[in-house]
């Protein structure tokens, strides 16, 4: 009897160093490291993602952990998300990488479709450590231009940033930023679309007027170039009921009378929507 209690002790105890080392191995694993790092960042817990990143784990790791509905995020990723920028230094100091060429958004593509008051901060900071302005799959002017809202998949779920917590000259800051250090408006495709005409249609849809006369000016863009839906920027401007916006291009010498591929004019579009301010600014 004696003997039998030992051996089921015996066997409880490897059972248990067992369970021990499978809970320990779980923890240190790829996968437990990136989550613990994306939970730090997403807490904007800067003790704590330094405290892990001094830990064994690839600081360039996605999350594999897909049916926990976990970050599929690199930690520099969600850090863009985030908008932490000491964070974000602190990830690129300990090697994580500013592109990251395996098909999903680029940090300064994400950086530039969140929210966050240290924005400009951290696109520079990308950009001065190397971030790719030249992403034919993501354009970094695409992000910050041409999207009513992006989409970015966080903690298993998409969410959406608006682009209303950012003003006029925020936006043409961070679009001149982009330019000077390379991105260009000419350059490349999207939705099918020359990028030109692309960066055009999002400064209408931004309402943002000095970026609007950046591209007359210096790019020599047509104020009256057709985009999506045989569109002019004027369209886009009366569509979204910018006035300002309005004013402006017909300031610039818009034309009013160009039609859309429904046959309306800029004028027939406010009259649709009863827009009196601008239907006045349009007769």
């Amino acid at each position: 009897m004696y003997k039998t209690k030992r051996r089921k002790m015996k066997i409880l105890a490897i059972v248990m160093m067992g369970l021990l080392v499978l809970v320990l191995a779980v923890y240190f694993s790829p996968p437990a490291y990136t989550s613990r790092l994306n939970k730090a960042i997403r807490d904007n817990d800067e003790k704590k993602v330094a405290k892990i990143l001094k830990q064994w784990g690839d600081v360039n790791r996605r999350n594999s952990m897909r049916l926990l509905r976990v970050s599929w995020n690199t930690p520099l990723e969600e850090a863009c998300i985030e908008g932490n920028i000491d964070i974000i230094k602190m990830l690129v100091d300990e090697g994580a990488k500013v592109n990251l060429d395996d098909g999903g958004w680029s940090p300064l593509v994400l950086s530039l479709s969140n929210e966050s008051e240290q924005q400009y901060e951290i696109v520079r900071f990308l950009i001065s450590r190397g971030a790719t302005l030249r992403d034919e799959s993501n354009p970094p002017i695409w992000a910050l231009l041409a999207q009513e809202y992006a989409k970015v998949e966080r903690r298993g779920m998409w969410v959406r940033f608006k682009k209303d917590y950012i003003n006029e000259e925020e936006m043409y800051n961070l679009f001149m930023l982009l330019v000077e250090n390379g991105a260009s408006v000419n350059e490349g495709r999207e939705m099918g679309l020359p990028m030109q005409e692309v960066i055009w249609w999002g400064a209408a849809l931004q309402g943002n007027r000095k970026i609007v006369d950046y591209l007359l000016n210096k790019e020599g863009l047509d104020i009256d170039l057709k985009i999506s839906d045989e569109k002019t920027a004027l369209m886009v401007a009366v569509e979204y009921n910018n006035g300002e916006l309005v004013e402006h291009l017909i300031f610039k010498d818009a034309d009013t009378t160009i039609v859309n591929d429904e046959g309306k004019t800029a004028l027939d579009i406010a009259k649709e929507q009863g827009n009196k301010e601008i239907i006045s600014l349009l007769q």
